[in-house]
């Protein structure tokens, strides 16, 4: 029963991630410099550190113990697999290497919001119906 319960916990969490991802996708696609000041106003706060690294490796969990009890149990455990090893590699490289890849992802933004949009909506379908 414990077992089950977590499972099913996990299966809220992602749900609530797949709707949040699903805002973010919907604002990269209509007002993305709005994620943009956003980001930049954070990029060399520690706080943003901490939280990249932390929301990837929580989200890889529960994508992980998530899968199990899906529509589509590979893609959900090989996305939370991804997803822990990128909070990991967040974790190793440091507070210089991070500024200098948010700062990269910045560059990205006015040229690739929309795909990145789009993308972010349809990684939270794949999510949100995966867990339902």
């Amino acid at each position: 029963i414990v077992v089950f319960l977590e499972i099913r916990s996990m299966n809220y969490v992602v749900f609530v991630f797949a709707i949040i991802m699903l805002i973010t996708g919907i604002v990269a696609l209509v007002r993305p410099m709005v994620i943009y000041r956003f980001i930049d106003a954070c990029s060399h706060s520690l706080k943003l550190h901490i939280f990249a690294v932390l929301i990837r490796l929580f989200l890889g969990a529960a994508l992980i113990i998530a899968a199990k009890n899906s529509t589509f149990p590979t893609a959900l455990e090989v996305s939370g697999w991804l997803i822990l090893l990128a909070g990991i590699a967040l974790a190793v490289i440091g507070r210089k290497k991070f500024m200098e890849l948010v700062k990269w992802a910045l560059s990205l933004i006015p040229q690739y919001s929309r795909a990145i949009g789009l993308f972010a909506i349809l990684f939270s379908g794949l999510l949100g119906y995966s867990v339902l």
